[in-house]
């Protein structure tokens, strides 16, 4: 019997950056030995609109069970106090689901 794994991370496909990267490349390599689960939430960065092209969801693991959490404040990069209630709101939200 396999070993289950619970990833939470902002940061996974289809969002673009290292980051998101990494977290994919770790949650595959972790799925070979375990079920993987993660929960991230919805791909904003650096742009919401842009993921609605379906060429960014294409290229997703398969085997990997994704939820996501949509959030209500989309644009947090500049000011600590909104981005601190981003990481709020996400801790919230996970803990209902």
């Amino acid at each position: 019997m396999k070993k289950r794994i619970l990833i939470i991370t902002q940061n996974f496909p289809p969002e673009i950056g290292s980051a998101a990267n990494r977290m994919k490349g770790i949650c595959q390599a972790l799925n070979e030995v375990a079920d993987v689960t993660v929960w991230t939430t919805e791909p904003h960065y650096p742009q919401k609109d842009l993921y609605r092209q379906a060429d960014f969801w294409e290229e997703l693991p398969q085997d990997i069970k994704i939820r996501r959490i949509k959030t209500t404040s989309a644009n947090f990069e500049q000011n600590f106090l909104r981005r601190f209630l981003l990481y709020l709101e996400v801790l919230f939200l996970f803990f209902l689901n």
